[in-house]
């Protein structure tokens, strides 16, 4: 009486459908190495879930008959007995991910030293995805560490630009693709404190005051700003300031 090989489960194996017809060739030589181990008595062969043989080139490949997955059978059997066992795994062919380009992002630095507080990373993995379902979504810096912790507000690791590279993984088929996504700091404006405006009382604590010297008063020689005014109840006022403008709460 002979024993039965000692066979262990296969896991499924993953391979990127390069034209989407969900065919493509697969190179088993590792798996039947790996089966086999260091026993010279083994043979090893391969059925479709019709149980036909699977044919493998000289070089251990084949393609699937059955598009996108395909279940095979891997037989391991002793040379001198016959005696075989067998597992089931399945071939997935899937495509590659498509990771769609992401704007730069800005963060504000207040002091200048290149690192910003304020990067709002929310909306990168929807916009890297585009809608793509069942994608393993993963962050790596330039020195290629995987970031575990990427979530807002990020602070950079990088003076001034960092570049983070997105990658999307299909976890059944190990198919991945990747893009950047560039961090850049940008200096705070300086906001000046603006003098106290004084008007005559028109009436009821009311008055006109003159608006002319109140952009130069906050900002002082900087360019390529853009201001926004706002009352004492957070609306939102016309921009530029008209050139007189007419208090709304009485008094100050």
């Amino acid at each position: 009486v002979k024993p039965f090989p000692e066979i262990l489960p296969v896991e499924n194996i993953g391979v990127c459908d390069i034209d989407s017809d969900g065919i493509a060739e697969i190179n088993l030589n590792m798996l039947t190495q790996s089966l086999a181990g260091n026993n010279s008595n083994l043979s090893i062969e391969y059925f479709d879930q019709n149980q036909a043989p699977v044919i493998l080139s000289q070089t251990g490949n084949f393609k699937n008959s059955t598009p996108f997955r395909e279940t095979l059978t891997a037989r391991v059997t002793y040379n001198d007995s016959g005696c075989y066992s067998e597992t089931n795994f399945d071939i997935i062919i899937g495509p590659a991910p498509v990771a769609y380009p992401i704007d730069d992002l800005i963060g504000c630095d207040d002091d200048g030293d290149g690192i910003s507080e304020y990067f709002d990373v929310s909306q990168v993995e929807a916009n890297v995805l585009q809608g793509q379902t069942g994608l393993e979504v993963s962050y790596f810096g330039s020195d290629g560490g995987e970031l575990t912790n990427f979530t807002s507000p990020y602070i950079n690791r990088e003076a001034f630009e960092e570049t983070i590279t997105v990658k999307l993984t299909n976890p059944e088929t190990g198919c991945f693709a990747e893009t950047s996504l560039l961090l850049k700091t940008s200096k705070a404006p300086q906001v000046n404190i603006p003098a106290t405006q004084y008007a005559c009382d028109e009436g009821n604590g009311f008055g006109s005051f003159d608006t002319s010297e109140w952009v130069q008063q906050v900002i002082g020689n900087q360019t390529g700003l853009n201001i926004s005014w706002f009352d004492d109840n957070g609306n939102v006022l016309p921009t530029p300031l008209p050139a007189i403008y007419r208090n709304s709460v009485s008094g100050t």
